[in-house]
Formats: structure tokens, sequence, C-alpha cells
């Protein structure tokens, strides 16, 4: 289950403020490596609400891939605006 909005703000407030991810992650009851990405998160857009997934249409991309053979899932991915790992899943 998401963790709600207000108990992400509580604690990237919470860190900005001073204290470190692990008391936070205590504190809270969340992992870490959830603090770190809405730190990330909050910094890029200024929210922390979730960011909508794109859907790719992956037989565009692997026509896209086709036709440019010698371009890499990298920049395909960045070239399509969608995730290197979700490409590479994909395609390989």
């Amino acid at each position: 289950m998401p963790t709600p909005i207000k108990t992400r703000e509580a604690v990237v407030a919470f860190v900005k403020q001073g204290g470190t991810q692990s008391e936070a992650a205590r504190r809270f009851r969340v992992s870490r490596r959830s603090i770190y990405s809405w730190l990330a998160l909050h910094d890029t857009t200024g929210s922390l609400t979730p960011r909508r997934h794109l859907m790719i249409n992956i037989d565009e991309i692997k026509r896209f891939r086709a036709e440019h053979p010698d371009m890499s899932i990298a920049d395909i991915a960045r070239r399509f605006g969608c995730n290197y790992k979700t490409l590479w899943q994909h395609l390989a």
C-alpha cells in the first residue's frame, strides 16, 4: 500500500530539518530506500505525489530499434523518455 502524502511530507520535513534518513525510517516506520526516493522526487519536482508511469508502445520501439541497429538501448530509452531497465526487459 502506498505511503500517504502526509507521511511523506512529514518524513521529508524531518530530514530537511536535520534528521538523518535512518532516524526518519525508524520514527515513521518506512524504508530508507523510500526516503531517498521521496527526497529525490521532492528535489526534482517540488512535490511528493507519485509519478505516473508512462505507457510505452513496445512495437513502435522494436521497429525503431530495427531501423537503428547501432543505437544503444540507453539511447533509445532517452529518445522515448522511458526507463532503460524497462526497455532492456522488453528488448533483451
